[in-house]
Order: structure tokens, then sequence, then C-alpha cells
């Protein structure tokens, strides 16, 4: 070889090195691998049906995810990025028009969590060849991720274990609130020859709509704004006639919770104890005090026993997620699971011990209630830990634990896994949204609610505004839904 030739191959071996040094890792995916699904077409569904429940975010079609345009700015004003809301999970199924060996899938999204748009916590790759039976073949995991609050892209790089025929290809993205992404990409060979096929993933079956707890079926939210007085709890507790005489039983029993408008401090120890005070209303005879005086005094009324004392749930308010919000806590630094479970069982004894002995000589304590209405994946690292703490202490003291998650909250699905006894689903249908960016609720969302508390097994909740023109019809359409989805028997 002369020195030409030598030279110029050692001028390529270093511009070859310079490129790949600078060249996306994906760009040599393997030697037969290439981009698959770039101009391809894809469709789009979600696991919690959001056209109903957020009107002004549903799906409109584009090509976005397979153009084969990268975002070039970090944000999402960038018109390469497709938006997606809530919906639970986000399925996208890609067609690659012909049977394909696929070996890598790569999303990229946005993560900008100030501005709600997280990079999907978690996702998987399933495949097909007649696009009715998928396989899943790989996933990954961002909740590490989703709590940052860098603004940048992120990349999930789904290496497959082995190359799958298949041409469609379905990845399943978390879409926790809003969900940024400019590109999907399926790499692989077109020789689908020596892939391997996936078997179909056995279909999940609905879990049922939840059970009674402790033959408690129908119980009424007290939201504490202010105080209950006998007057005002009575026909809560029983049903009364014109002239306001009880005749018979009304809701099975009564939750008390802290309202947004009561302005409870829950950052220190002096606003859980105004609370818990207020509530228990040994002081003003209202709330609990004011319920016990009501049982004792007409139980017999309506057809209940002597001794007969009625079901009562108090809640366990939200604590701030960082050590830095608390203003008394300070014995109980660093903030972590440790002290947020010593701090909540000891506010749980506290309300066990006020509800002992014959303080209450009516009422009894069936359990505690779990205040906030998602499971905050993006704040903590423990989140399902703490609610899993929460629900075992209860379950210890042979009480039960309930939670009423928000449609398409994060986590709502996991009510059950997590040990709620008696998990329940707000449709949100009741207020006025139409001044939102998610637009005024349809009434089907009320259904899509209910077809969800199905699947995964949690009860519904009946929503009022009184302050709603139209309370009465949206009130309604919660009742003929829960009388046509079995949820309402009796």
């Amino acid at each position: 070889m002369n020195r030409f030739l030598r030279r110029a191959l050692c001028a390529l071996v270093i511009i070859m090195a310079v490129f790949a040094a600078s060249t996306p890792a994906a760009f040599f995916a393997s030697a037969e691998s290439e981009n698959l699904s770039v101009g391809k077409t894809y469709g789009i569904s979600y696991e919690s049906p959001i056209d109903n429940a957020f009107p002004n975010k549903k799906y409109r079609a584009e090509k976005k995810l397979t153009d084969g345009i990268f975002a070039s700015q970090k944000s999402y004003a960038d018109k390469a990025l497709a938006t997606f809301y809530r919906g639970t999970v986000l399925y996208v199924t890609i067609d690659l028009e012909n049977v394909c060996a696929v070996d890598r899938v790569e999303v990229h999204a946005l993560h900008q969590k100030a501005a709600g748009i997280y990079c999907p916590r978690y996702g998987s790759v399933a495949v097909s060849e007649d696009g009715e039976n998928f396989g899943t073949v790989a996933s990954f995991d961002n909740s590490t991720l989703v709590r940052s609050s860098v603004v940048d892209f992120v990349t999930a790089d789904v290496k497959l274990p082995e190359p799958y025929r298949a041409r469609y290809v379905r990845v399943a993205l978390a879409s926790d609130v809003f969900l940024y992404m400019d590109e999907i990409t399926v790499y692989g060979s077109k020789d689908p020859a020596s892939a391997k096929s996936a078997g179909a993933d056995k279909k999940a079956e609905d879990a049922g709509l939840a059970k009674p707890v402790d033959g408690i079926g129908n119980i009424c939210l007290m939201y504490t704004v202010g105080n209950y007085s006998e007057k005002e709890l009575l026909p809560y507790f029983a049903y009364v006639d014109a002239e306001g005489n009880p005749v018979d039983t009304m809701y099975d029993a009564m939750l008390f919770l802290p309202s947004g408008a009561s302005n409870y401090d829950f950052t220190s120890p002096s606003g859980w104890d105004r609370y818990i005070e207020e509530m228990f209303g040994e002081i003003s005879g209202m709330n609990l005090t004011a319920l016990d005086k009501v049982v004792s005094k007409y139980a017999s009324q309506v057809g209940l026993p002597a001794d007969y004392r009625y079901p009562v749930f108090l809640a366990i308010p939200k604590l701030p997620d960082s050590v830095e919000e608390f203003t008394e806590f300070d014995d109980l630094t660093p903030f972590n699971l440790d002290s947020k479970l010593t701090i909540i069982q000891g506010y749980m004894n506290k309300m066990i011990g006020l509800m002992s002995g014959d303080a209450f000589k009516s009422l009894e304590l069936k359990g505690f209630y779990w205040h906030e209405e998602q499971i905050p994946y993006s704040e903590l690292s423990y989140a399902e830990e703490l609610m899993k703490g929460f629900t075992s202490y209860i379950h210890e003291k042979g009480l039960f634990a309930l939670w009423i998650p928000y449609y398409c909250a994060p986590g709502f699905e996991r009510g059950k896994e997590l040990g709620f006894d008696g998990p329940c689903l707000q449709a949100g249908y009741a207020f006025d949204h139409s001044q939102s960016e998610t637009g005024d609720s349809k009434a089907a969302a009320c259904d899509d609610s209910a077809a969800q508390a199905k699947k995964f097994g949690l009860g519904l909740e009946f929503e009022l505004d009184l302050s709603v023109k139209d309370f009465y019809k949206r009130f309604f359409k919660y009742v003929h839904t829960a009388y046509k989805t079995g949820c309402m028997t009796d």
C-alpha cells in the first residue's frame, strides 16, 4: 500500500471517529437496524377516556410522532411536539405496513415539571403481527426522572431482549398530567425471517365495583368548612318527612374531612390540633359531639336498636411534601417516610383515644380517610410506601381505610393494591369547568368514571354543587349511571 493511500485511510478513520462521537447512539443501532417508523401512520387511545371529562384536550390527529422532526428547543411551544393530556396511560400504535423484525424503540419526550409536563413515568412496548393480538416484550421506568426540576428532553431507549416479528408496535406510556413528545422511533430490519413471534398478553378482567366496607355501602362526606349542629346533621342520619320528623335511616355512615375553605394549617401540630378540636366539637357542642346526640335521640325512632353505634370515618389531612414547608416539626428532620408515618400514626392514635371509652356513646370509629386525592409521584420517591404504611397501620388497629381520587388522578387505579378497603372515584361532572382550559365535562364523563371504577375495583362518589345552574340534572346523571352499572341496587 503506498503512503498516499495509507494517509487517506487514516484520515477516513479519524473522520469516522469524530462522526461517531458526535452522532446519537441510535444512528448505530446495529449493522442491519434501521428506522422502520419514519413516515408511518399511528393511532392514539387512552386507558381512561378523556373526550368527555376534558373535552378541550381531546386528541386531534396529526403525524408529529413519526415525521422524523425533533424539537429544536426545550419548550412546550416548539411546534414539533405532540401534546397529550392525562388518560392514565396513553397508547400509541404504529403501523409499520409490513411485518418486520423489531429490536428497539425510542421515546423522546420533554420534561418540564413546573408546567405539569412530565416525561412518561413508566412505559412498555407490545408487538403484533395482526393488529389484534399484542404481546408485551419490554418496559422501562422513569419514576426517578419525573421528580427532577430540570427542563430537558428525556429519551427512553427500550431495547427488546431479541428481535420480534411485528407489523404493529404499541407503546404504552404513563400520562399523569401533560405528555409532550416529538418522536417515537421503532428500529429493526425489514426482513423478519430470523425474528421471533411474541405471544399474546392475557386479557385483563374487570375487578368489579368495590363492595360495602363492613356492610357500609353509602357514606356521606361531611366537609368541616364550619360546624354542624344537631339540626343540620339530622337529615343525613335520618330520612325526614315534610314536617321534619325522622321516619327512616339515611346514610350508613359519615366521613368528616377538612374542606379547602377551612384554612387549616397542616404544616404544624397547632393546625392539626385545631382541626381535631373543631371536628370533635367537644367545646362547641358541634360536629361529632352533635352527631352523638342526634343518634342517641333518634336511633330508636328510625328502627335501630337501643345500643346502636353509628359508624364514622375521620380524615388524615395531607402532609406537606418537604421539610421546608413545615414550621414546627423540626425534631423529625430529615423529613422522610419514617417521620411522616410517625406524625400520621401519632394523630391517628390521638383520634382513636378521643373516640374510645364513653366519650361518644352512640358513635363508633370505623376507620380513616386518606385526604390527598392523587399519588404524588412527581414529589415523593416513597409516595406509595407512605400510603401502604397508612393502610397497614389502620388494619393493625382493626379499622378500615378509605380513599377518593379524582378521575385520571395519578395512581388512582392502585387503590386496592395500596390496601384501601373502600377506594372510590370522582367523576367531576357536578362542577362547572366551562372557564377552565380543559372545558366543561360532558354527562358521559360519569359513565367513563363508572367504567374505570368497575375495571379497577373502586366505588363511585356522587358529587353535588348547588351553585351550578343545572345541578339537579347533573346529580341525576350520577344516580342514573350508578343504577345502570349496578353500583346502586337498593
